[in-house]
């Protein structure tokens, strides 16, 4: 990352140049207080009707029966359960035996596994979890099980599930990614791209602050994981704030070839959505730590466009 100082600088002018504009178009004006319609109360009867009072009288001739039903049906019920629970028990006894080869088999296998990388990882507890899932209830069968490894199985476990997060995040940023869908129109397809910022933004900024407390975690039971997941996540939203500003350069360049009126008609449309991409694009570089040499040239290329010549 370079010239971190001169886009800030950059940036600076611009805010002071939209300020400017907004105060020259919208000047000041004063609103008086109101007060909205006040909600009306309602009436409500506090009667009963002669309905109602007929039908208790209907309820409590039926009573008896009804009482005798619902006694019947909650003896049903508990024998169901009970019923239930055995057969639940049963299996999980039967799952204890028949599977204990399989499960002291495991137990082994990943005690001694030393994972080396994140791939290792991936391809081990696969394979860990399809034989799990031949239990009927796995937490129940294990509990059996003294010597199961739980924690640096849960540890793995984690380390997989972050590293699919991480890569989800990572790929949600990606303009030119299989997930992202295009819109029709340029000022869409910008607000698609901050609204991926946005909503990546806190997960990512989580993992940021959460990560040398999760690297120390997974170290402790022997597992390894890849910080450059992070960097990666980190990094990505410089793609999207180049995407948008090699997207509004190329309208721009495109607007000076037009026919003069059409130019005409057009730059003011085109001047706003390149302010509101260096806004974003100034959002990215604070985000990721600065900016790579083409996103820097992009900048300052669409930054002369919108911003006028400091005096």
């Amino acid at each position: 990352m370079s010239k971190s100082w001169e886009v800030i600088k950059m940036y600076q002018t611009l805010q002071r140049s939209s300020s400017q504009a907004v105060r020259s178009q919208n000047p000041p004006t004063r609103k008086g207080k109101g007060k909205g319609p006040q909600p009306s109360a309602g009436a409500g009867g506090s009667g009963r009707s002669e309905g109602a009072a007929a039908g208790d009288g209907a309820a409590e001739e039926g009573g008896g029966v009804k009482g005798a039903g619902s006694a019947v049906d909650a003896q049903r019920g508990v024998m169901e359960e009970l019923a239930g629970k055995s057969a639940y028990v049963r299996q999980i006894e039967m799952d204890r035996q028949k599977m204990r080869p399989m499960i002291t088999d495991l137990c082994e296998q990943i005690n001694a596994f030393k994972p080396l990388d994140m791939l290792q990882i991936d391809v081990f507890v696969a394979e860990v979890e399809r034989r799990l899932a031949l239990l009927s209830d796995e937490r129940m069968v294990l509990r059996a099980f003294t010597a199961w490894p739980e924690k640096k199985l849960e540890a793995m476990r984690e380390a997989v599930a972050r590293k699919a997060e991480l890569e989800k995040l990572t790929r949600s940023l990606d303009p030119h990614g299989d997930k992202w869908q295009a819109r029709n129109s340029i000022a869409d397809e910008l607000q698609q791209a901050m609204d991926r910022f946005n909503d990546a933004r806190p997960k990512i900024e989580w993992y940021m602050r959460e990560s040398e407390a999760i690297r120390k975690n997974l170290r402790a039971q022997g597992v390894p994981f890849d910080m450059d997941l992070v960097k990666g996540a980190q990094h990505a939203p410089l793609g999207l704030a180049k995407y948008g500003m090699r997207m509004l350069a190329t309208a721009h360049s495109r607007m000076l070839e037009a026919a003069p009126a059409d130019a005409a008609a057009a730059l003011p449309t085109i001047k706003e959505l390149i302010s509101q991409v260096l806004k974003f694009a100034f959002q990215c570089h604070q985000f990721s730590g600065g900016f790579d040499a083409e996103a820097n040239h992009l900048f300052g290329d669409l930054h002369a466009i919108v911003a006028p010549p400091e005096q």
